[in-house]
């Protein structure tokens, strides 16, 4: 970064004699790390568009990114983001943003990106940083931040760098940690984790036999999941962290592994309650959008639920928690005092920790190994529209 700093980012203004640190660093970098923000809180703001404080120059300065300094512990980790309607941002999948900042590093890949998601190949310019839609041609506006990190997360950071398996939970078969990517790890019926699993699912469907109970290690994921989880901590009196279910088939499988869930691909019909990603409290009702013959496929899901009220097929996001106000609520349900289905739009608030494989007592099928890494990077790479029994 080229000066002294007790935080991975520094920002500063101009002056008459060159460069000085603006007071408060830390607020300006929590505003500037929300995409939808163009501006900070303070007289006067800080203008993110235009990088300027009233009539000065602003700059920021950083840390090397975690891209090429993967290793490093305070390194910057990028995030990108695409605008949907009303301003609210989404979140590309972590390895579309991983070939974004890739691409967006290197002068000599050129200034324009392609991607396919599902039956639609998109095209971003990195120089206006705009998406467009290569079959309908509409345009989205398109946002790189940084990752949020707190003087309570850089310390936390540097008191945890001995190992790099420090950022994912104990449980996990430190053995089987990739760098890139995730690892299926399947447990024992011996353990309490397999038996808790099992226990959790029974609870509500019977007459089933259970062939395997995997673990998803995927590190990348899990960090995302953490910092969502950590930002929430700081707004909300309760996070509200449940265990819930998510019945899907085979094909998708590695796709929700590496990438987590996107509604926009699988599940585009089950909007009830919202444009978002469907989870259950009871398996039984999860169990419907498995296959209806042969192997059937369930994950157990972290899902970070927090403020939620009741939601409608139009939302795209949660509503605001009072009309015209700026503080919304985190996720939809079908019933406020006795939620069973939960509607989440924001990926990081999701991370699939558990895959059950089960079918009926006849049933000859076979559980499905991972096909990591020749796995396609999204759920649907068909020409054909996602069944809408693959949504919950």
């Amino acid at each position: 970064m080229g000066i002294h700093s007790s935080m991975p980012y520094q920002w500063e203004v101009e002056n008459g004699c060159g460069w000085s640190c603006i007071p408060d660093n830390e607020g300006i970098e929590r505003d500037y790390c929300d995409p939808a923000k163009t501006e900070s809180h303070g007289i006067p703001p800080v203008n993110f568009i235009l990088m300027i404080r009233g009539h000065s120059k602003v700059r920021r300065l950083a840390t090397v990114s975690s891209l090429d300094q993967p290793e490093a512990v305070l390194a910057t980790e990028w995030a990108w983001y695409w605008e949907k309607e009303d301003e609210c941002w989404n979140a590309f999948w972590s390895s579309t943003m991983e070939d974004l900042e890739r691409v967006y590093s290197d002068p000599s890949l050129g200034s324009v990106f392609e991607f396919t998601a599902g039956r639609h190949t998109y095209e971003v310019n990195l120089e206006d940083m705009i998406q467009s839609n290569k079959s309908s041609h509409t345009l989205r506006w398109v946002r790189r931040r940084p990752i949020f990190n707190s003087a309570i997360d850089v310390q936390r950071a540097i008191c945890t760098s001995n190992t790099n398996s420090s950022i994912v939970p104990p449980y996990w078969d430190q053995s089987r940690l990739p760098g890139i990517g995730f690892e299926r790890v399947m447990l024992s019926s011996s353990t309490g984790e397999h038996e808790d699993i099992k226990a959790l699912f029974e609870k509500t469907v019977v007459g089933f036999q259970i062939h395997t109970i995997e673990r998803v290690q995927n590190p990348a994921l899990w960090k995302f999941y953490v910092l969502q989880r950590d930002q929430m901590k700081s707004s909300l009196t309760s996070i509200n962290e449940k265990q819930l279910f998510h019945g899907t088939d085979s094909k998708y499988f590695d796709s929700i592994c590496r990438d987590n869930f996107d509604w926009r691909i699988c599940g585009k019909n089950g909007t009830s309650y919202g444009k978002g990603s469907y989870f259950a409290r009871d398996a039984k009702y999860s169990h419907r959008y498995t296959s209806q013959s042969g192997l059937r496929s369930m994950f157990v899901c972290q899902v970070l639920v927090g403020d939620y009220t009741v939601g409608k097929s139009r939302y795209e996001k949660p509503p605001p928690k009072e009309t015209g106000g700026s503080s919304f609520y985190d996720s939809c349900v079908d019933n406020i005092q006795d939620p069973r289905v939960f509607v989440v739009f924001e990926t990081h608030q999701v991370y699939p920790e558990y895959l059950i494989q089960y079918s009926d007592g006849n049933s000859t099928a076979k559980p499905c190994s991972p096909a990591w890494p020749c796995s396609p990077a999204w759920p649907c790479s068909s020409t054909k529209p996602c069944s809408p029994a693959k949504s919950l």
